[in-house]
């Protein structure tokens, strides 16, 4: 739980003789902060108000509880979800309020660190790497397995591209509260490029960026992901070759 002013156990007998006036400004700011975590009922350690404050620089650590408590039951629903992040995970480290329905892509800090989903390719891994389909995905992805990928790659970072959404019935009226949609999410402590995913001939010059990115970059396949084989590479990443040579 929360630190409280001088290590002591606030709910005792003799938490009633401190002297209050003898208090730090940051003690009296946590005994402040633990009582209000409390009456909202919320487990919350000082580690991650830490975090929340690295995340969020501009909020006050009121608000950051404040919001928490907010958005203890709002909903988040995965469009994919990968390994070792969780709904609770991200609204334990997100503050929802801070967003609406426009897509945003943000980078957080957490406290655990797991290997990345995303990772660069030396020329050798390029090799073993191969593109097929994700899922229900109409594109290829650049994959490779993780027993090709020796090299430790670890980061707390957690990148999420999502929005706030509503499903709504036939008449527009609303069926479920709000709720907050990952579009996708990954570990990842760097900029990433959205995967190419245009046929060849609607591709122009400004998709070089990502068509080069791509062709170094791969994803991890996880572990139940179901993935489908590609007998020969489809024509638009012939097209893309003949870009990136231009």
């Amino acid at each position: 739980m929360w630190i409280k002013p001088n290590n002591l156990d606030l709910e005792s007998e003799d938490a009633l003789g401190i002297e209050e006036e003898k208090w730090s400004d940051e003690e009296r700011e946590n005994y402040y902060l633990y009582n209000l975590s409390k009456t909202l009922d919320l487990d919350i350690d000082e580690q991650t108000i830490n975090i929340l404050q690295k995340n969020y620089p501009n909020k006050t650590r009121k608000e950051i509880i404040e919001s928490l408590y907010r958005q203890k039951d709002y909903g988040v629903v995965f469009y994919h979800q990968h390994e070792w992040i969780s709904g609770e995970l991200i609204k334990k480290y997100l503050l929802l309020d801070e967003y609406d329905s426009d897509v945003v892509k943000i980078t957080i800090d957490t406290p655990e660190k797991h290997d990345c989903n995303l990772v660069e390719l030396t020329p050798e891994l390029c090799e073993k790497a191969y593109r097929w389909h994700r899922g229900d995905r109409s594109y290829a992805s650049h994959l490779i397995n993780r027993e090709d990928y020796l090299w430790e790659n670890k980061t707390s970072k957690l990148t999420i591209v999502g929005k706030w959404e509503c499903e709504l019935d036939e008449y527009w009226n609303k069926i479920w509260e709000p709720f907050f949609f990952i579009i996708t999410s990954f570990r990842w402590d760097g900029s990433a490029q959205r995967e190419p995913r245009y046929e060849w001939y609607q591709w122009n010059e400004n998709d070089v960026d990502a068509m080069k990115y791509w062709m170094t970059h791969a994803l991890i396949v996880e572990e139940h992901e179901i993935i489908h084989k590609l007998e020969e590479l489809p024509p638009r990443l012939l097209v893309m070759e003949e870009w990136i040579e231009k």
